[in-house]
């Protein structure tokens, strides 16, 4: 963990402290250092190694092929992609809704903040109204500081923003949303400077940011989103773990084999290896090679030639990728299991499409995980549009909001389309239901949309 964040977190934890609260430990906050570590690919400990040449010790950086991130972003693609629906009744709140999800970016957004909590373990949307626009902030975990939580989520938190000004430097900015004795929340607002000894000084607040701001309704205007995996680094703990959390082992293996295949090319190829009388020394005592350095060209033990010259023997090894390869996807495919995609998402060759019936066949540890990972989400987008309502001065109900996730890609969409027309053809399905599902639409708007019966199943 880097000194900066770890005088953050310490700092962060002890002000909260000081206010009364007692927030997730300090010391996890290195834990989701390390992940993100991992996920930026900055591990300077796990990818430098040392070698002794013959003459002195060399340093070299091992190869990495960034699985940690693949990983993240493969959830992230399942859990979020431009074919997820929202749908609101009725139609007029579901039109403004859109607008503000659009205007924020929603989609693009989302998208990143699964990447990212599927990386550090949590994340968090945060919902504010600034000159009359509502607005949606995306957290990332080291920036959450839980303050009060039960067995069904976090109640209470805190966020803590880096934050720079010319005239105080850098500073934190720390918004808690916490709950009156009536159970309403109000926001306080906070700005700190840490010193370089973990203690911290309070700042004035800006000209027109109130302390406290009271909003009247036990409706978050945050949402904590997390995987749906029990935190098994700390089980006390609310915040959630990353998905490769229990797959570290196999990323280093992962990268040591991927680096392997570097050095097999580089030390494979042809070589001319010449006897120890082709290195000099020279008056300093500094060795020097006869044949320069750029030459491939390695020292063999020895003597030279019998009739005095320097001996010099041509050596081409074979490769062995098939071998390599072999340990790699072994190595991928366990990185796949530990990760609760299956065995087989990461494969260097396909074998051709494969229908819908099949991937769910082969792939249905992945398709379970998946389901289970959307509740979470779907939980977190509902709670993001009530509170979205609730700037607007609309009360929408959790049951007014449908989300229709993508399975497509592991889902066989098209046998189910077919059993809903079934359905419809018998009268055991509303040719508005119909629509509303398959077209995306509320149940008022396909209503207002619907054609003629015989053109539904078109």
């Amino acid at each position: 963990m880097n000194e900066q964040a770890k005088q953050t977190s310490s700092g962060v934890c002890a002000y909260l402290k000081k206010l009364g609260y007692d927030t997730v430990d300090a010391e996890y906050y290195k834990t989701i250092q390390n992940w993100m570590d991992w996920y930026m690919n900055n591990l300077d400990d796990n990818h430098k190694t040392q070698y002794w040449n013959g003459v002195t010790v060399r340093s070299r950086v091992i190869k990495s092929l960034g699985m940690a991130k693949t990983v993240c972003e493969t959830w992230a693609n399942l859990l979020m992609n431009e074919k997820v629906q929202i749908a609101i009744e009725p139609e007029t709140v579901n039109t403004r809704i859109h607008e503000i999800l659009s205007a924020n970016d929603f989609e693009g957004n989302t998208n990143e903040l699964c990447e990212k909590y599927c990386a550090l373990g949590s994340g968090a949307f945060l919902e504010y109204m600034k000159d009359d626009e509502i607005f949606i902030d995306y957290i990332m975990a080291n920036m959450i500081y839980p303050l009060s939580w039960d067995s069904t989520g976090i109640k209470e938190c805190a966020f803590a923003s880096q934050r720079h000004d010319k005239s105080i430097g850098d500073y934190l900015y720390i918004q808690m949303h916490v709950m009156d004795e009536r159970g309403m929340y109000q926001i306080e607002n906070h700005m700190i400077q840490i010193k370089a000894s973990g203690s911290f000084d309070e700042l004035p607040l800006p000209e027109g940011m109130e302390p406290v701001t009271y909003l009247n309704t036990n409706i978050p205007l945050f949402q904590i989103v997390k995987l749906k995996q029990v935190n098994n680094v700390d089980i006390y703990n609310p915040m959630g773990i990353s998905v490769y959390a229990n797959a570290i082992d196999v990323l280093k293996e992962i990268d040591t084999t991927f680096d392997a295949f570097d050095s097999e090319v580089r030390t494979g190829r042809r070589h001319i290896l010449m006897a120890g009388e082709g290195f000099t020394m020279d008056a300093n005592g500094n060795q020097h090679n006869v044949i320069d350095d750029n030459e491939e060209v390695l020292r063999m033990v020895g003597e030279g030639g019998s009739d005095g010259g320097i001996e010099l023997h041509d050596f081409s090894p074979s490769f062995r990728i098939s071998e390599l390869k072999e340990a790699l996807q072994f190595q991928l495919n366990l990185l796949s299991e530990k990760c609760g995609m299956g065995t087989n998402q990461y494969e260097f060759a396909t074998r051709g499409v494969k229908t819908a019936t099949e991937v769910i066949s082969e792939d249905s540890d992945m398709y379970s995980t998946l389901k289970k990972h959307e509740k979470p989400l779907d939980t977190a987008i509902r709670g993001m549009i009530r509170a979205i309502g609730y700037l607007m001065g609309t009360d929408i109900k959790y049951e007014d909001i449908q989300i229709d996730f993508d399975d497509s890609i592991i889902e066989d969409k098209e046998t189910e389309r077919k059993n809903d027309q079934t359905d419809l053809a018998n009268g055991t399905l509303r040719p508005e239901e119909y629509r509303s599902r398959w077209r995306n639409e509320s149940i008022e708007e396909a209503l207002k949309n619907l054609p003629q019966q015989a053109d539904v199943l078109e």
